[in-house]
């Protein structure tokens, strides 16, 4: 009877295990869609224009239709900057935070700097 506790419980960490690692793989691999500058909300680019005069944007991402993304250089650094889709500014990350391992920890597609 112990040793069937035992497989027992072998079986269902090792399914627990697989389920996890599963979950974590789709999750974190799953690109956000590169879209048109055309498709981009008036608010969103707008927003975007006020926070980065001048800056050009290289690639604009859908992220998971919850927002927008755009990739372009800013003050040297390749710079994702995410905004709502009514043009709120939400956050920022350059490729310095890449670099140091502080890659951000929502669900969802992936927006990334090409390196």
């Amino acid at each position: 009877m112990k040793k069937l506790l035992v497989i027992a419980t072998a079986l269902v960490t090792l399914i627990s295990c697989e389920k996890g690692d599963l979950f974590e793989k789709n999750k974190k691999d799953k690109p956000c869609a590169v879209v048109s500058p055309e498709t981009i909300p008036s608010a969103v680019a707008s927003s975007f224009q006020n926070k980065y005069a001048g800056a050009a944007v290289e690639k604009w991402f859908n992220k998971d239709n919850a927002g927008y993304v755009t990739l372009f250089t800013w003050n040297g650094k390749k710079t994702l900057s995410e905004f709502s889709n009514d043009g709120a500014f939400l956050k920022e990350e350059t490729e310095a935070d890449h670099q140091d391992g502080n890659d951000d920890n929502d669900s969802g597609c992936e927006c990334e700097i090409d390196e």
